[in-house]
């Protein structure tokens, strides 16, 4: 089961299908390449670990709840669910719960005691790190599993068959749940959203609450029991019809958004896909949806009022054409009801896949289920109680729904938000059945793996060819006259205090010629007892940031035409607890002078600056 956290701040062009590369310059093999190595060789190093053990040891289960670090960004489509079911989940003060607070952990040990490593379950979006920023991140999910590692001293360079302890921060569902707590009161991109005074300490709070949680999980937790299993099918996703009467029954949808035939329709994206979420607004704004009485002086209305705010209007577009927009040759597009196609994705466009693969762990009393959307709220908790009904007979106590498992396919909302048609019911492909058919299939699982029955594969994966492909990367690194790469431009000072940031600027080469795989770009070094040098600190951690600068800005992407020279700052903010002693900055790379040139690796380094206890250090939110 492959599940990823989600970042919105990750390298791009690695799906094979167009859709997800359309916006992106097109298919990039290396970063696929890069991927899937790192993937790997996770998984080689992970096995050989556990190898090393020789006698078993308990998996314990713990779960708690974490306040104050999610909100719901998509309140006008969560209202739009019956109060009756918004009202099974309030707190002490009798206040709707609009977001998941759970967090589920297994914590790992060895026969001796010692914790070996952590699988925490939290459902909030990665967009803490918002969309003007442009350097890589692992977001709030990264920011919690580099703090513990770092707290438990994990080696990132341990031999095949040693054991060092992994923190997985792991994601479930997060399709309507946001870090930003504050973001109705300070919208995007005001920075205040977060809590923090920028984006980056905003990551720090919100991967800080995470890895408190984490901590005070540790101490809890029983041994899971029970069985293993596990169940995997594909379905066609654009060609279900709901028929389970126990799914049937349980839809309470009003009787306006009923259709006689419950079924799936051909991928497509809406209007509101444009409109982006409160996280980060597109083009367009959210809530563009069909009726059947249309309003053009309120459609109009609309349309002015965005536009005087930027954005292109859609209302009036959409009422008049994209509502009317039922059909392709070949292709029927009226089943999507109130979602106007913005943009169709499935089908003879094939721009994303149309099987999707879903999957159930069992872990004696966890069951893990893995699908490939960004599940609303209401939408996971509809999920959990079809999914109890079928297996808490069985003994599995502990339901998790985790998104973004071994495919992407947007969002998975309930049939009343999506008749909203916010970002996340705009971006639910594949119409207003959606959930009830994944209800339907995973309900097929769950009664195959509560009664050991045999499952049906479904249909093959279909794999495609990416046909946007980005032209490839030429080396061509250049120098200034008189320099040399790896040469220092700007020295740091000669000292500095807790909670300062110190830079150095060094002559540089395209990173893509050396992508520096277990190592880094950017270092921290400090002088030892014995007057030697020693890696201090490398770039995977969040207060040392390695920024690669085109010298000639281009607006073609730099992979694509890469205009030299180039030059590379690393920023180190000094942490309040850094100890006192004597520092410096080091920058690796690679250059290639033309295609014909081989990789030729370089270095620079900083003056040596002394780091002191400032007496006002103030930590910025966070732990490191």
């Amino acid at each position: 089961m492959l599940s990823a956290t989600h970042t919105h701040q990750g390298p791009a062009g690695y799906g094979h299908h167009d859709g997800f590369n359309a916006f992106h310059y097109g298919f990039d093999q290396l970063v696929l390449d890069t991927i899937v190595a790192g993937v790997v060789e996770s998984m080689r190093k992970a096995h050989a670990s556990m190898r090393t053990q020789t006698q078993p040891a308990p998996i314990r289960l713990a779960v708690g709840e974490l306040l104050n670090a999610n909100i719901n960004r998509s309140k006008p489509a969560f209202v739009m669910n019956s109060q009756a079911e918004r009202r099974e989940f309030l707190n002490g003060r009798g206040q709707e719960i609009q977001v998941d607070e759970r967090v589920v952990q297994l914590n790992f040990f060895q026969m001796d005691g010692r914790l070996t490593g952590i699988i925490n379950w939290f459902g909030v979006h990665p967009t803490t790190i918002g969309q003007r920023q442009t350097l890589v991140s692992s977001d709030n999910k990264g920011y919690a599993s580099l703090a513990m590692e770092q707290a438990f001293g994990t080696s990132y360079n341990t031999p095949l068959g040693q054991n060092t302890f992994v923190a997985a921060f792991a994601q479930k569902d997060e399709g309507d749940a946001s870090p930003n707590i504050f973001i109705e009161q300070f919208p995007t991109p005001d920075p205040r959203r977060g809590g923090g005074a920028d984006d980056f300490e905003n990551n720090a709070i919100a991967g800080t609450k995470q890895l408190g949680k984490g901590i005070d999980l540790l101490k809890l937790g029983e041994a899971l029991r029970g069985p293993l299993d596990f169940r995997f099918m594909n379905v066609k996703m654009d060609t279900v019809t709901v028929t389970d009467p126990v799914v049937l029954r349980g839809l309470g949808h009003p009787a306006a958004m009923d259709a006689p035939v419950k079924r799936t329709c051909v991928a497509a994206l809406g209007v509101s896909f444009g409109g982006g979420a409160e996280d980060g607004p597109g083009p367009t704004v959210e809530g563009i949806s069909c009726n059947s009485s249309p309003d053009a002086i309120a459609a109009g209305q609309r349309d002015f009022a965005a536009a005087m705010a930027g954005k292109v209007p859609p209302a009036l577009l959409s009422t008049a054409v994209l509502c009317n927009f039922n059909a392709l040759p070949g292709v029927d597009l009226a089943c999507h009801a109130e979602k106007p196609i913005l943009f169709v994705v499935g089908g003879p466009t094939d721009l994303e896949p149309s099987v999707i693969p879903l999957q159930i762990f069992r872990i004696g009393n966890l069951a893990l289920v893995g699908v490939p959307w960004e599940v609303t709220t209401i939408a996971a908790r509809r999920l959990r109680k079809m999914l109890f009904d079928v297996l808490l007979p069985v003994g599995v106590d502990t339901i998790v729904i985790a998104g973004l498992v071994n495919d992407y396919t947007h969002y998975l909302t309930t049939r009343e938000e999506y008749a909203s048609q916010q970002y996340e019911g705009g971006s639910n492909i594949f119409g207003p059945w959606t959930l009830a058919a994944v209800q339907q299939e995973i309900r097929r699982m769950a009664v195959s793996l509560a009664t050991g029955g045999a499952l049906a594969a479904g249909p093959t994966y279909v794999d495609v060819n990416p046909r946007l492909v980005r032209p490839p990367y030429v080396p061509s690194d250049s120098l200034p006259l008189d320099r040399t790469f790896g040469e220092l431009l700007t020295d740091v000072p000669p000292t500095a205090k807790n909670g300062d940031t110190v830079t150095a600027k060094f002559q540089s080469a395209h990173p893509r010629n050396d992508l520096r795989l277990q190592a880094s770009y950017a270092y921290v070094e400090r002088m030892n007892g014995a007057g030697q040098w020693e890696v201090f600190m490398e770039d995977r951690h969040p207060a040392l940031r390695f920024v690669w600068i085109p010298d000639r800005p281009s607006t073609l992407p730099v992979d694509v035409a890469p205009i030299g020279p180039f030059s590379a700052e690393v920023q180190w903010t000094i942490g309040c607890s850094i100890p006192a002693g004597q520092y410096r900055l080091r920058h690796n790379a690679s250059s290639r002078t033309s295609p014909a040139a081989e990789a030729s690796p370089f270095q620079g380094v900083s003056s040596a600056f002394s780091v002191s206890k400032g007496s006002q250090c103030k930590p910025r939110g966070g732990v490191f």
